[in-house]
């Protein structure tokens, strides 16, 4: 089915938001909350407003790193905790809406301007296009496809606007603390995942309640329902503690850098995902990109080395905890899950031309998708750019790309430490997308909109004002034609 607009849609479409009376609930109180944060947030620019009080000064530092703290780590418990996904993302998506608003509001108080962020345009775009695609199939579908379509569209719209309230309200000096504070979340999740493999160990842990009683095919998931998932996470919280020194992250975690990394390490060992392997090598590979062609040349290699002995071995132990020593239900366990991800493939290419320009319609891969798979059991991608390609078209795949693209360039200009960190957890991202459909899943992308909003921050010189392009803070239409007028 494609997405072509009807004059009769509309009162339709109409009718269905006059009917989202929980969201809008939701919504309002997000919004209160985001607004909240945004007036502390203000309060915090770095010099412009402390004529109003150290005091207020130290809660616009702590009051947002603590908020943000709990919706990352919220996101990232949001399942195994009972949480409602699409409650909690509209909080998410109200909460960062009200927040950069009131931020960019109470800014201008202060006589602060900010140019526009091509990344954060075309990030609007994107989104934007999702959510007319989504209310222009809303009304042609089933409440279920509904549901599961916007329950995907609030997990993209919430990350990405988690990553704008970051880089547009976050101080520099505030940024270490944001990312410490969801350190802990991280290991946590870490310990679950390797616990997951004795359910008689995850029962006794304090958390024990929280977390799923049985994994898939004995590979570790923690707090994740997907072992998938759970390595592309844990593969994101490695390359944010391994660059711990560098971005100067207190409570001693800058320190011993090591000592942080062997918990998400487990993890993603224990979740036994090819994907996730991948993703980790690239990351690791883009992190030693800022640090000379040398450096990098040396890292690549050493990266192509890992894959190919660590690939295989990964594999074999994947296969040797599920299959233990019967080999050839092994391989032919391995046929089956490789012809099924290549009819999966097949499937989509197949919708996508079906209708190519708009494609199929927000969400509906999975219900489409069993008209081309056959008697397969897997009906959806397992890779977001087919994902994409086949429910929003050539329209959606080139909006989202145009995100990646954005950040990857503005990452690679900054240059600094948490910029270097963060394209390499997009890097990463980028790899597992391939493999998984991550962008869909806030509790799975949640750490990475964290790391890049935390890079994109406003840049400051010595003197504490804010050169461009990001959050140029220049004079007053009135200050300077007051400067012409009386020089």
């Amino acid at each position: 089915m494609s997405a072509r607009f009807r004059p009769e849609a509309a009162a339709a479409v109409a009718e269905r938001l006059r009917s989202f009376d929980n969201d809008a609930r939701t919504f309002v109180l997000g919004g209160l909350v985001g607004g909240g944060m945004a007036v502390l947030m203000a309060l915090n620019l770095d010099g412009s407003l402390r004529w109003i009080g150290w005091l207020v000064v130290l809660l616009g530092l702590v009051a947002p790193t603590a908020g943000l703290t709990v919706i990352a780590t919220l996101a990232l418990f949001r399942e195994p905790a009972g949480l409602d996904p699409l409650g909690f993302n509209a909080t998410v998506i109200g909460a960062c809406a009200l927040g950069v608003t009131g931020r960019v509001m109470l800014g201008s108080l202060a006589q602060r301007t900010s140019s526009i962020r091509p990344e954060f345009v075309a990030i609007a775009a994107y989104l934007g296009l999702s959510a007319f695609q989504y209310l222009m199939i809303a009304t042609r579908i089933s409440d279920e496809r509904e549901l599961f379509a916007k329950r995907q569209l609030t997990d993209v719209a919430g990350g990405m606007l988690l990553m704008i309230l970051v880089g547009a309200a976050v101080s520099r000096r505030g940024r270490p603390f944001l990312l410490a504070a969801v350190v802990p979340a991280i290991l946590i999740a870490g310990i679950a995942a390797v616990a997951s493999f004795s359910p008689a160990v995850l029962g006794a842990l304090p958390i024990g309640g929280l977390l799923p009683a049985e994994d898939i095919s004995a590979r570790g998931t923690g707090i994740f329902r997907n072992p998938n998932y759970l390595g592309q996470a844990m593969a994101i919280g490695v390359l944010l503690l391994a660059n711990a020194r560098r971005l100067e992250l207190p409570l001693g975690l800058g320190r011993r850098p090591w000592l942080g990394i062997i918990t998400p390490l487990a993890g993603l060992v224990a979740s036994f995902s090819r994907g996730a392997l991948l993703s980790f090598v690239g990351g690791v590979v883009a992190l030693y990109a800022g640090r000379g062609r040398r450096v990098f040349i040396v890292a690549a290699l050493v990266g192509v080395l890992a894959v190919a002995v660590g690939y295989p071995l990964l594999l074999a132990a994947r296969h040797a905890i599920i299959f233990g020593p019967d080999v050839g239900l092994s391989g032919q366990a391995q046929e089956i899950s490789d012809g099924a991800r290549l009819g999966v493939l097949k499937a989509g290419l197949k919708l996508f031309l079906s209708s190519p320009l708009t494609g199929i319609g927000y969400g509906q891969f999975h219900y489409e998708s069993p008209k081309f798979v056959g008697t397969s059991p897997i009906t959806y991608p397992h890779n977001i750019y087919l994902e994409i390609t086949a429910e929003q078209g050539l329209l959606g795949i080139a909006a989202f790309l145009l995100v990646l693209l954005a950040l990857f360039v503005t990452l690679s200009l900054r240059g600094d430490a948490y910029a270097i960190t963060a394209r390499a957890a997009l890097v990463a991202f980028m790899i597992g997308c391939v493999f998984a459909e991550p962008l869909t899943s806030l509790q799975t992308s949640a750490i990475l909109w964290l790391v890049v909003g935390s890079a994109l921050v406003r840049t400051e010189d010595a003197e504490g004002d804010l050169p461009g392009p990001y959050d140029d803070r220049q004079t007053s239409v009135t200050e300077r034609w007051a400067a012409t007028r009386f020089a």
